[in-house]
């Protein structure tokens, strides 16, 4: 009997791993539409509001990476899934712009910043592995003493630190011992220049504390650890030096000295900090550094404004391509339109690559220097290809809300490509290749995200693809939530949400709710970190108010009522249901409440001896859920 609930709850599982819906808190938000950086004095400054944030993570060579770590602020936080995708609910805003960092193990740190404008906001970012490249270096790492100093090279590029140099970045405490130095170099002749540069605008505030544009020369990224991982700095009255190449293109416009600027994560602009000095042959800038994260060699300029719209053939605007205007790079929004500052007094290459429109020809345009305060039209127009195109609602009315949605597609490469957008009016439109196999969508508003998966026919492959509608409901208030068993009553804190999904098994359709009540508070088991007591129900074709009996020999898939207490955990201890009764005093529609009471018997299992029965006891759940958006298996 345990063996067959054993598995039709894994069963269940499995069946709804891809269907979860996320639920998260929002806040409210502060306002402002145009970028800037304000006082870069010390110290955390306080967040004027906050805003839903969206992105993609993938490596230099274009592929997603999932479980990679996205900050904002000192509180928000989330991982990349499977597709890359991420999202943030409540990003802080600080002097109108947003910031986030990404980390991966085996790969640099990534900070990504862009200027809050409206409710909703895509920042996608590149990460560098630390595998050192055969044919273009760009990465080292080196172990020293650190009594001795140590001078580090890549791809021309040279970091020296002094000998006795450095300190615990934490305490300040003077380091001795072995340290290590990993050194990443970013040429402005690398393809992924402005993909892989932290901010993503070269905004930048000189020591005047004035706003400009930079145009840079080269920068570095300088990671320095002591042998218990501990993050070092360069000791006080201590100076390291770095020297950067200048590239061919640059020399004849090479100035006799260059600012350095170090990279302010928290607002997301550069600061200018030093000075850098070019070399007799004109072939090299150096220059001193008494702290590391990233520094670079640039040119500060006032600034202009290039604009353009990317179209296809047949007019139709291109929403999410990503345009490189030079050293900057910017994604097209949902009405295929971008924008960026540009520095002056420079020839610009703008362009989309062919990898990052589906294989089809570049598009590129040269573009003459411009001059302080002007703003160019450089508009583009793509070859014609499918669209797929969808609406966002909410589950109480039909009319479109706005949110972000990300599309991740599989071709018949089994490549996998993920894009995010912000909703028009709901209304959203994703382009995408002739050779699609399937299409996920994840659409997020008001704190929450909802999933919808097509695979597509043959016949559809090729065409334009109409997604419907999205439903993601507006959070509402739910009741009490709590279990007593054995005399001790256990409260749950944690959001409810639950879903009505229709299923077909052998050709007979059933309704099923699946739901989880879990404690806020945690624990780390076996490295996962589990709830400390939570709880799982399931209930089938039961879908409005009403009393029901457990019925252990009702689990094949049918027509009948059934429910079951999946499990219950107690800390370590987890509970398995083997009678009880379900009242259900409340079965509202999508957007509305599910509540009701589950009381009987929990027998409690010893998983080193399945054999052996421990405990029973008598428990009671009361639960109140806020139920989502219906779902259909094969279509959500």
């Amino acid at each position: 009997m345990k063996t067959k609930l054993h598995l039709v709850f894994k069963l269940l599982m499995m069946s709804m791993l891809s269907l979860t819906l996320t639920m998260c808190s929002s806040d409210d938000d502060g306002g402002g539409d145009n970028g800037g950086s304000g006082n870069v004095g010390g110290g955390y400054t306080q967040p004027t509001g906050t805003v839903t944030l969206s992105g993609v993570i993938t490596d230099a060579e274009g592929k997603v990476l999932s479980g990679a770590t996205i900050k904002s602020g000192l509180t928000e936080t989330t991982t990349s899934d499977n597709n890359g995708a991420f999202t943030l609910f409540a990003a802080p805003v600080v002097d109108k712009r947003v910031t986030i960092t990404i980390s991966k193990e085996g790969f640099f740190d990534a900070t990504k910043t862009s200027k809050k404008e409206g409710d909703f906001l895509v920042i996608n970012a590149t990460l560098q592995s630390k595998s050192i490249p055969t044919e273009t270096p760009s990465f080292t790492a080196t172990t020293f003493e650190v009594a001795s100093g140590a001078t580090a090279s890549v791809d021309e590029a040279v970091v020296g630190i002094p000998s006795n140099g450095l300190k615990n970045a934490e305490t300040g405490a003077e380091v001795t011992g072995s340290a290590k130095m990993e050194v990443l170099y970013l040429s402005t002749e690398n393809e992924n220049f402005s993909e892989l540069m932290p901010g993503g605008d070269m905004a930048a505030i000189d020591k005047n504390d004035d706003e400009v544009i930079l145009y840079s020369y080269g920068m570095m990224n300088v990671k320095l650890t002591d042998e218990s991982d501990n993050a070092l700095q360069i000791k006080e009255g201590k100076k390291a030096t770095v020297t950067f190449p200048i590239a061919e293109d640059q020399k004849a416009d090479a100035p006799a000295t260059m600012p350095l600027w170090s990279f302010d994560q928290e607002k997301g602009v550069w600061i200018e900090e030093g000075v850098a000095t070019k070399s007799e042959d004109g072939n090299y800038y150096e220059g001193e550094v008494t702290h590391f994260s990233w520094v670079n060699l640039d040119y500060p300029s006032s600034r202009a404004t290039v604009e353009g719209t990317v179209k296809d053939a047949d007019g139709n605007p291109v929403p999410g391509v990503k345009v490189i205007i030079d050293q900057v790079m910017r994604y097209t929004d949902q009405n295929g339109k971008y924008s960026t500052f540009v520095p002056i007094d420079v020839n610009l290459e703008i362009y989309i690559k062919a990898i990052d429109y589906f294989g089809e020809t570049i598009a590129k345009k040269n573009e003459s220097k411009l001059v302080a305060g002007e703003t160019r039209t450089v508009n583009f127009t793509l070859p014609s290809l499918p669209k797929a195109v969808g609406k966002v609602t909410s589950c109480t009315k039909t009319s479109g809300e706005e949110g972000i949605v990300t599309l991740t597609y599989t071709d018949e490469f089994n490549i996998r490509k993920t894009y995010s957008t912000v909703t028009k009016d709901g209304e959203f439109s994703f382009t995408i290749p002739n050779n699609v196999n399937n299409i996920n969508v994840e659409a997020s508003r008001a704190g929450r995200t909802a999933i919808k998966t097509k695979y597509l026919t043959a016949e559809e492959k090729g065409t334009n693809i109409d997604l419907g509608n999205i439903e993601v409901c507006t959070p509402i208030e739910t009741g009490e939530n709590y279990i007593k068993i054995g005399g001790s009553t256990y409260k749950f804190d944690g959001e409810t949400l639950c879903h009505m999904m229709t299923q077909n098994y052998d050709s007979v359709e059933s309704k099923m709710m699946f739901f989880s009540l879990e404690s806020k508070a945690t624990k780390i088991t076996d490295s996962y970190e589990q709830p400390i007591y939570s709880t799982s129900i399931y209930i089938r074709n039961i879908t409005k108010t009403g009393s029901y009996t457990f019925n252990p020999e009702s689990q094949e898939w049918g027509t009948e009522p059934f429910f079951m207490v999946s499990h219950v955990q107690i800390d370590s201890t987890w509970y398995f249901m083997e009678s009880g009764v379900l009242q259900i005093t409340k079965f509202g529609p999508a957007g509305g409440l599910v509540e009701g009471k589950i009381t009987g018997v929990l027998f409690a299992e010893d998983y080193a001896n399945q054999n052996e029965e421990l405990e029973k006891k008598n428990f009671e759940i009361k639960f109140s859920c806020e139920r989502g958006a219906d779902l259909t298996h094969g279509v959500y």
